[in-house]
């Protein structure tokens, strides 16, 4: 009878843990998508105000060389805050991960330079780059590469903040996950239950006892691994079965924002013989 109450009370506590952690799972991957729909709903609206040339609809070379610079910068403080939020990539931070990122175009040397030598830590390094974005576009907009006047800028400054906000989160979702202590709970229900379910079946069902405890065995410890594995969703602890690949949401930003700009490289209704 005691092992009775003792298995409702684990099957509630560990399905709510189960839940509980798959929320945070779907949190974190979440963040993740929304972080790269604000970098792409910055590049959409930089494209579609860059300053163009009248007689052809592209681009002049002044925006070009902006929207450029964005883009680049926008790619670094995203590969930057991933390489903050995933440990696997945070060799990269070191000072030969960062020469590699200015190797590969990422990074300008000066920029490197700057992001080695200013002694701060590696989860905030991301708003390095996304500091210079918003002084890129600044200043851009007072040279008159970027039309929309100040509601351009409230959109901009908007979008920006969001994107921060998301990455900024993203940081507290990987340090500040759940109590040890709740973890350590279930983990205790869950092996009191599974030590005592053979006391508790034999008498009443014999040999066949056997493969029921086999069986939760399987159904309990599943839900127990697959809840952690939630907890962990970069695998930083080690755990590998619901991994977020944070290498390929990095490759689909990397493709997905220069294509901005190259798709709206030239807008034929804009042109003098359109008009």
């Amino acid at each position: 009878k005691t092992w009775g109450y003792l298995s409702t009370v684990t099957t509630f506590t560990v399905t709510f843990f189960l839940n509980q952690c798959y929320s945070a799972w779907r949190t974190s991957f979440s963040l993740a998508r929304q972080m790269q729909g604000r970098l792409m709903d910055m590049c959409l609206s930089l494209t579609s105000h860059a300053q163009r040339n009248e007689a052809t609809g592209q681009y002049t070379p002044a925006a070009k060389a902006m929207l450029d610079d964005v883009t680049r910068l926008a790619r670094a403080a995203h590969v930057l805050n991933w390489m903050s939020a995933d440990v696997a990539l945070r060799l990269l931070h070191a000072d030969a991960g960062l020469d590699a990122l200015a190797e590969h175009g990422l990074l300008t040397p000066e920029e490197a330079t700057l992001i080695k030598e200013s002694g701060e830590p590696i989860f905030p390094r991301w708003q390095m780059p996304l500091a210079w974005l918003m002084a890129r576009v600044a200043k851009a907009t007072d040279e008159g590469l970027i039309s929309g006047g100040d509601a351009f800028r409230l959109f901009f400054l908007r979008n920006v903040g969001e994107l921060r906000g998301c990455m900024g989160s993203m940081q507290d979702e990987t340090t500040d996950r759940m109590p040890l202590a709740y973890i350590h709970l279930v983990e205790v229900l869950v092996d009191s239950l599974l030590a005592l379910a053979p006391l508790a079946l034999y008498p009443e069902t014999g040999d066949l006892s056997v493969p029921l405890v086999m069986l939760l065995v399987f159904f309990y410890s599943g839900v127990l691994q697959l809840s952690k594995s939630f907890l962990d969703p970069f695998g930083n602890a080690g755990s590998l079965a619901q991994n977020i690949d944070t290498e390929v949401l990095i490759t689909e930003m990397n493709r997905d924002l220069p294509r901005w700009s190259a798709t709206g490289a030239k807008v034929p209704c804009l042109t003098e013989s359109a008009m």
